[in-house]
């Protein structure tokens, strides 16, 4: 479904520092996913800054100024059979014009 819109979805991306779950890629906008298991969103949104997951997106932003990275930890619970919380944070494109 993701491919049919146009955006291009990878999971278990390995780095130095450990595997990013997912990463979705679309025209504008790449988003560094970290999924958690009852546990919390801003746990999984500290995981993906202190092992630096987004790092090498980073130089997307430098090719392409008006586009931004967005850093999302979501937490599951296995009690609610649902997303119990979900945080967001993006990352400031300091090449902008």
């Amino acid at each position: 479904m993701m491919m049919i819109s146009g955006a291009e979805i990878m999971s278990e991306i390995a780095t130095n520092k450990g595997r990013i779950d997912a990463v979705l890629k679309t025209e504008k906008i790449i988003y560094v996913i970290e999924f958690k298991k009852d546990s919390s969103a801003q746990k999984a949104l500290n995981q993906i800054k202190d092992k630096d997951y987004a790092e090498s997106y980073k130089v997307w932003l430098e090719s392409y100024p008006k586009r931004e990275i967005k850093l999302i930890g979501i937490n599951f619970s296995t009690k609610k059979n649902n997303i119990e919380d979900w945080k967001e944070e993006k990352i400031l494109n300091s090449f902008s014009i």
